[in-house]
């Protein structure tokens, strides 16, 4: 049988939204299949485009209300979203695997994600959500890339473009000498047959005839 979560007292006592987002952050369980209902944004995905190793500050539209519970999701690509971190009475809760290299800003309400010293691994989409009564109600959404990763994807289709025009000449000229040698083959075979002229056995006969004339006249 799998393992059972246990709620301390003072989470039991708490909101619903906060046991909701305390099991998503405990399990890691596909969270959002548990929503009543769900809101989506009216905001259009961003793209922020960063270097790997630098920081960088994702905004939140939502602010912090006592009525409701703030929390950041992430998605990586073909995968579940995942909890990152959420706001609690006490503070900010990380998720497992969020809790070396991500802070929050949460100054005059704000609930901004920060993320130190960048690596490739944090390519992802990142969303900022707030919950009530078992209600999602999704912000800002962020797609998060870095410049290092698509420089070296035009890298390597410049270098797949220049090897395969490499390979075509190459074969090109191959082509094109294996042509030339059977023409020039065919050339010589002709010239060849040009100087062998048909045997003809008409002046040896006639030679044969004058010698024995000359024989005969002595």
């Amino acid at each position: 049988m799998g393992g059972v979560t246990q709620l301390s007292e003072t989470e039991q006592q708490g909101p619903p939204d906060l046991w909701w987002l305390h099991f998503c952050e405990t399990t890691l369980y596909p969270c959002f299949l548990h929503f009543v209902s769900v809101k989506t944004s009216t905001f259009d995905l961003q793209v922020q485009t960063q270097n790997i190793g630098e920081s960088v500050t994702i905004k939140c539209d939502q602010i912090q209300d006592r009525q409701y519970s703030l929390a950041w999701f992430k998605q990586s690509f073909g995968k579940l979203p995942q909890l990152v971190v959420r706001a609690s009475d006490s503070g900010e809760r990380f998720g497992p695997t969020f809790d070396q290299r991500f802070r929050v800003s949460s100054n005059e309400g704000r609930f901004d994600l920060n993320i130190i010293n960048t690596m490739e691994e944090d390519t992802g989409t990142y969303f900022c959500m707030r919950v009530k009564d078992n209600v999602a109600d999704f912000g800002t959404g962020t797609l998060l890339l870095f410049s290092e990763s698509n420089v070296w994807i035009v890298a390597a289709l410049s270098l797949f473009s220049v090897i395969s025009v490499i390979v075509i000449v190459v074969l090109a000229v191959l082509l094109l000498k294996k042509q030339q040698k059977d023409t020039d083959a065919v050339n010589y075979a002709a010239l060849n047959f040009a100087k062998k002229p048909p045997p003809s056995r008409t002046p040896r006969t006639k030679q044969t005839q004058d010698i024995y004339s000359q024989v005969r006249v002595r």
